[in-house]
Order: C-alpha cells, then structure tokens, then sequence
C-alpha cells in the first residue's frame, strides 16, 4: 500500500512538473526519485525495488508525453530509458546510480 501511495505521488509530482514548470523542479522531483529508490534498495528486497524503479519510469513515460518544455522532455527521456535499462540487469545498485547520473547530466 505504501509503495502504491509513493507512486501515485510520484506521478502527480511528476505531472505538475512537465506541464509547464521550470526544469528545476523536474530536476528536483527526479532527486526526490532517486532518494526513494535508494531508501528502497537500503531496506528492501532486490524484486521490490526493481518494481518501484519500473513504475517510476512507467510514471515519467507518462509524464514526458505532456511535456512542454524540450528540457523537461530530454530529462524525462533520458530517466525513463536508464531506469528501464537498469531494471532489465537486475541490479538495485545500478539502478540509483543512474538516476543519480542523469540528475546530474540534465541538470
């Protein structure tokens, strides 16, 4: 249940950033991403984790098809691809380093 919570206000936080706000407070929705995940991959199962990555990058699809601003949609490309990409390795570690990576790439 808290799991579905956290990714249902993840996608809300998301939504609101992309629909027209500066990429700043996309950057800063992403941060708070990758807190979670990393929180995720500190206390629980490996399967878990990888489930709470993939729905975040199934929330930033989401989000980046009603991107407005080019930064915006660059960023929440660029997170869904390697979060997708980490998934499918089966690796926790892998997969907050990345979204660490693009944070700082984009930013």
């Amino acid at each position: 249940k808290t799991a579905l919570r956290r990714s249902v206000q993840s996608a809300l936080l998301l939504q609101a950033a992309w629909r027209g706000e500066s990429t700043r407070v996309g950057v800063r929705v992403m941060h708070a991403a990758s807190t979670c995940i990393e929180r995720a991959a500190r206390g629980l199962a490996a399967r878990r984790v990888l489930a709470r990555g993939t729905a975040a990058a199934t929330c930033i699809q989401a989000a980046s098809r009603m991107a407005m601003a080019t930064a915006g949609l660059r960023l929440a490309v660029c997170a869904s691809v390697q979060l997708q990409g980490a998934a499918r390795r089966r690796s926790a570690r892998v997969l907050v380093r990345l979204v660490r990576a693009c944070i700082v790439a984009q930013a």
